[in-house]
């Protein structure tokens, strides 16, 4: 079975509801702040 592609559209449609998410929910839920630690710490959030 031949594997499925989709158009160039639809990737940038899925990429800006991915980064629009990112930027609205997941940021502020989970990086209010950035505090240093001891150990390592998030600084950001990406969608690759």
């Amino acid at each position: 079975m031949p594997a499925a592609t989709i158009s160039q559209t639809e990737k940038a449609s899925v990429t800006a509801a991915c980064e629009r998410l990112i930027a609205e929910y997941l940021r502020p839920r989970f990086l209010p702040a950035i505090r240093s630690t001891e150990f390592n710490y998030p600084i950001d959030i990406l969608g690759k």
